[in-house]
């Protein structure tokens, strides 16, 4: 660890100085994350419809839909 400070060159004590700081900032810049633009909601739902599951149980709710409307069922006997 000794090594490691040395060769950042800070005290685990007090940290950086005020001047060392500025100049590494300077040279670095500051040490913030960048906020990148996301994704919107519109992009997030579209991407739902991509698994093949999804698709095929609403292939399958469509057509039982229009079974339905059209009067096509299948009467099941014990």
């Amino acid at each position: 660890m000794a090594k490691t400070l040395e060769t950042l060159g800070t005290n685990p004590q007090s940290g950086l100085d005020t001047e060392n700081a500025a100049q590494r900032q300077q040279h670095y810049g500051r040490n913030e994350i960048e906020e990148s633009a996301g994704r919107s909601n519109w992009e997030i739902l579209l991407d739902q419809f991509t698994n093949i599951m999804l698709i095929m149980l609403i292939v399958v709710a469509i057509i039982s839909g229009i079974f339905r409307y059209c009067g096509i069922t299948q009467q099941w006997h014990n």
